[in-house]
């Protein structure tokens, strides 16, 4: 059995799945069907979910009429209510928590993967890649809100707003299928993707109160803003420099992996054999001038993605983020918080490819690499295949 097999059937050992909103578990079978459609009878009851054993082992299949209503489960948490993914009782939803300090423009990066998803850049012209959305209402929002403003008006994205007691966030879902040739069994997943202010991840309590798909996550792409780091601030315009309160990476860092370990029930310092993350610095672009013309940063170009992770490829880049740490930084000191990370890799990307003019627009908007950590941790679940090898 391999790995990716494993994945699968780790998540399906079970009928229990877990809510993407409020992460509670639940069974498919014991969930209520209710209509979206026609719009005026959305939410109401086409099937009273049953209790028990038959009904876990046996959920009632979304099918026939109930299609022609776009029929969907609801979470049966009362306090949540939850329209859950058609497929939810088929496909596992796999969660990558992108998480980062409030200046670490998790916002723009998250809608520039998201852009470059949909242009389906993931994968060559020869390969099958399908994306469908799932929450279609919530994508609604993400393309007027995020991918209109950032890519259409090349305007900076406002701050997230930090929520409040009682709120919960909406997680924008794609059904993601990948078919490596035709004599390849295809695969599908339901990616989760939660957007949160850095002040959410800011303190254990709001982490455990507004964004548990942190420590529910299969994935994590940290970024971390290279803003805040001593050294590399000093060489930028002061109209860049971050507030003076602005923290280390590393602090926030080390605030989840505990988190996380105690959710575990891991004791301290524990090895991360099977939690993949991508320690990710953001606005790679200032970095340019780290380096002279003739020799430029691997990250600051876009790669040829070839329908896999390009682990030669990954390899350079790793190499001159750990550069960067190390010579150029004032402050090496995520490296060794990373230790008992079994499966990690540091990164670089540029959700915009630039900083804002005086007139704080971007004259152009060209993300660079942002698939890059999405991709390793694809690779990581067995996903997608390597097409190199390092």
């Amino acid at each position: 059995m391999g790995r990716l097999d494993a994945f699968y059937n780790s998540l399906f050992a079970e009928e229990q799945r877990f809510c993407p909103r409020c992460h509670e578990a639940f069974y498919p079978g014991e969930c209520d069907i209710v209509a979206t459609f026609p719009p005026h009878t959305r939410g109401e009851v086409l099937y009273a979910s049953k209790k028990g054993a038959w009904a876990r082992k046996n959920p009632k299949s979304i099918a026939g009429e109930y299609m022609k209503r776009l029929a969907t489960r609801m979470c049966p948490n009362p306090q949540c209510g939850y329209y859950l993914p058609r497929n939810i009782d088929t496909t596992p939803v796999l969660n990558i928590a992108v998480v980062g300090d409030y200046q670490a423009g998790k916002s723009h990066y998250i809608a520039s993967l998201i852009k470059q998803l949909q242009e389906k850049r993931v994968v060559p012209d020869d390969q099958y890649f399908r994306l469908v959305g799932m929450t279609p209402l919530v994508e609604a929002r993400y393309n007027h809100e995020y991918l209109s403003k950032l890519f259409g008006a090349h305007e900076p994205l406002q701050r997230t707003r930090p929520l409040t007691p009682g709120d919960m966030i909406d997680p924008l879902i794609y059904e993601l299928t990948f078919r490596r040739s035709q004599d390849h069994w295809p695969k599908t997943v339901n990616l989760a993707i939660h957007d949160a202010s850095g002040e959410d991840y800011s303190t254990p309590e709001k982490i455990v109160e507004f964004t548990q798909h942190v420590i529910n996550a299969n994935g994590l792409i940290y970024l971390a803003d290279p803003m805040a780091l001593p050294d590399i601030k000093k060489g930028l315009p002061s109209s860049l420099h971050l507030s003076p309160d602005t923290i280390s990476p590393t602090a926030t860092f080390n605030m989840i992996i505990k988190l996380i370990e105690e959710f575990r029930g891991l004791p301290a310092g524990a090895k991360l054999m099977d939690f993949p993350i991508a320690v990710t610095l953001s606005k790679s672009d200032l970095l340019k001038k780290k380096r002279p013309p003739g020799n430029p940063f691997t990250f600051s170009t876009n790669p040829l993605y070839q329908g896999g992770a390009d682990l030669l490829d990954l390899a350079k880049v790793e190499q001159e983020v750990l550069e960067v740490l190390n010579n150029y930084a004032g402050d090496r000191s995520l490296i060794p918080a990373t230790q008992t990370i079994e499966k990690k890799h540091f990164l670089a990307i540029s959700a915009t490819g630039m900083s804002p003019d005086a007139s704080g627009s971007y004259p152009n908007v060209e993300p660079c690499r942002c698939l890059d950590p999405f991709l390793w941790i694809l690779y990581q679940l067995e996903l997608i295949p390597a097409v190199g090898q390092p």
